[in-house]
């Protein structure tokens, strides 16, 4: 244990639209442990609703993710990712993937990493139909400093197969408050292409939260 810790704890709120219109609390954790030459990181999401006794928004979500530094702009990673969402267009889903990354840039305006990699995925859409195939997957991961006190992040992850083609896009603004004190502002898309028919393909989160960096 002799590496470095870091992390951060979310709690906020959110409005949905898509296959479910509804106003709810959010919370995130996330952890990173980083030992030369490995960086390991966990991450865990949940967001959760009730009007008048009843559920109206359940999601969950947990990604762990290893990665092994082979340069210093490239890594090989391996990641795991399972979701529940009770109300969106794939009520399962797990994916177990291996790749590359590489950062293409990195200046004092603008970060940008790039990963290709391929993997395995086990889903469960709402009607009960269940899905097992292999996967390509191809992310993006954008940075840019706005001033001393805030940042903007944009990342884009794509989940393709035979079966479903998968794409979530956060946005995040984050405010220094003080300290380890921050605002963040988020919108998140997701996007199934291949849904039951009477679940619509996109679901959209827009968050508002405090968070503490540790």
């Amino acid at each position: 244990w002799d590496g470095e810790w870091a992390g951060y704890a979310d709690l906020g709120y959110s409005a949905a639209s898509g296959n479910s219109e509804t106003k709810h609390l959010v919370a995130a954790f996330g952890v990173e442990y980083q030992i030369a030459p490995w960086t390991h990181s966990l991450d865990l999401n949940a967001l959760n609703a009730e009007d008048s006794g009843t559920t109206t928004s359940e999601r969950y979500q947990a990604e762990a993710k290893s990665k092994y530094a082979l340069t210093d702009i490239s890594y090989a990673f391996g990641d795991v990712i399972h979701e529940q969402d009770e109300f969106g267009g794939v009520r399962e889903r797990t994916s177990e993937t291996i790749g590359y990354g590489r950062t293409l840039f990195d200046t004092e305006t603008h970060k940008l990493i790039g990963e290709l990699g391929i993997g395995a995925r086990q889903s469960e859409l709402q009607d009960g139909t269940e899905e097992n195939e292999a996967i390509v997957r191809a992310g993006l991961d954008y940075h840019r400093p706005l001033s001393e006190s805030a940042s903007f992040d944009q990342s884009l992850l794509i989940e393709a197969g035979d079966s479903n083609t998968y794409v979530e896009s956060v946005s995040a603004l984050k405010l220094s408050i003080v300290g380890n004190l921050f605002a963040k502002l988020g919108y998140v898309i997701k996007y199934n292409d291949t849904v039951p028919a009477g679940i619509e393909n996109t679901d959209t989160y827009s968050n508002v939260n405090l968070s503490y960096e540790f």
